[in-house]
């Protein structure tokens, strides 16, 4: 590429952590009065940065798992991460019913020991508690998404930090549902308590308490560690 422009050069639409960026630091004059060319790595540019790891479009899976499994992320236990975020867009199931999730632990899912504390603030200016203690479940949302063609599902984001062994998995949630009786904000958070005794922690599973994920993207994202 010697004599040629940076404008005349391929354009890179997705930049991964570790690419490269022309700078000039106009500290060092080596170069020139102006400054000396240098490259930049661009997580050190634009750090922290959230990257999106994996994209899933809801067309009739019982389960969706996040869980490195033919990804480009070894796990949700990816140190190369400080934490993750899971966003749901739109997302319906086949018939109403709650939106789950549970840890995966060594291949299998942890159906037990599950703490939850949610509040829900309607449009008709009414809030409720939902707590649950030893549940077989974290939720996305304790309240039914119904199913019907004109309700945009439940859209919200899931906080969590990495995962590891040797601390119970927890997360927080903030979204947004509406049904045929009000509008409601999601404000909530979840957490598996087993004593911090996983073997090998992957990632989580999320499901419907009926049905299946019909509609509506689930995203996860890393953020740079």
């Amino acid at each position: 590429m010697a004599n040629q422009k940076i404008s005349d050069l391929t354009e890179l639409t997705s930049l991964a952590s570790t690419d490269l960026i022309p700078v000039v630091d106009v500290s060092d004059t080596t170069q020139s009065a102006s400054g000396t060319t240098k490259k930049a790595q661009y997580s050190n540019v634009f750090s922290p940065v959230w990257s999106l790891l994996e994209e899933v479009a809801c067309s009739g899976q019982s389960s969706i798992d996040f869980d490195g499994n033919g990804s480009s992320y070894a796990d949700m236990a990816d140190t190369t991460y400080e934490a993750f975020k899971v966003v749901f867009a739109n997302v319906k199931p086949s018939v109403d019913a709650r939106v789950d999730l549970r840890i995966i632990d060594n291949g299998s899912v942890l159906s037990s020991g599950y703490e939850n504390a949610y509040r829900y603030h309607a449009s008709n200016g009414s809030t409720q508690d939902s707590d649950g203690s030893g549940a077989f479940q974290g939720y996305v949302t304790q309240k039914t998404v119904e199913s019907d063609a004109y309700y945009p599902g439940v859209s919200a984001e899931i906080f969590v930090p990495v995962l590891n062994d040797n601390l119970n998995a927890h997360g927080v949630v903030s979204g947004v549902l509406a049904n045929s009786t009000t509008m409601m904000r999601i404000v909530g958070a979840w957490e598996h308590r087993n004593g911090g005794s996983y073997t090998d922690i992957q990632g989580i599973s999320f499901y419907t308490s009926s049905g299946n994920f019909a509609s509506g993207k689930i995203l996860l994202y890393g953020l740079t560690a």
